[in-house]
């Protein structure tokens, strides 16, 4: 019989060093998967904000006080834009102001509108449309509304990099009442 001295083999460690390994390896992509979830849902809030204050916009200019729009192929007329907060007007199409560009949004990480549609900070575009159903008719190019008439906003927010959408928020308007 051989003795013994107290302590661990090449093979123990060995083995415990694996164990180690798998551990360590299995709670950093279980943090990870964890941080990824975080970070998606921080940018879907953000996004939603960003939408709700653009929606809380249309309803403080009223129904009669957002654009209006051309007739779309549905018979339905529609206007795609944004507001810019500085000049306090929805722009749209090619349009420019200091923070909508080509009726496009831009904004960072934070939720804050930048001035340029490149800018590297750039990380949510928004673009809104309005929708109005039922409108009464003068010509084919201008129209009023009843009390049957109901515009409809909806925010669309876009990720940048990787490009996915976020959030389509809308909301009713009719006469009366928003």
């Amino acid at each position: 019989m051989s003795k013994r001295t107290s302590g661990f083999t090449l093979l123990e460690a060995l083995a415990a060093s694996v164990i180690m390994a798998v551990g360590i390896t299995a709670a950093y992509v279980a943090w990870l998967a964890c941080y990824n979830n975080y970070d998606r849902a921080r940018q879907a809030s953000q996004a939603g904000q960003i939408a709700r204050q653009c929606l809380e916009q249309a309803k403080v200019s009223g129904i009669f006080n957002l654009p209006l729009g051309s007739m779309a192929s549905n018979g339905l007329y529609q206007w795609v834009g944004s507001y810019d907060p500085t000049s306090q007007t929805w722009v749209s199409g090619t349009s420019a102001s200091k923070y909508v560009i080509n009726g496009y949004s831009y904004y960072d990480v934070n939720g804050f509108p930048l001035t340029s549609a490149t800018s590297p900070a750039v990380k949510f575009i928004s673009v809104v449309q309005i929708t109005d159903y039922y409108p009464v008719t003068s010509t084919t190019s201008a129209y009023w509304f009843d009390d049957q008439s109901k515009r409809c906003p909806v925010v669309f927010v876009q990720q940048v990099n990787p490009t996915r959408n976020l959030v389509s928020m809308g909301t009713t308007m009719v006469m009366g009442g928003s």
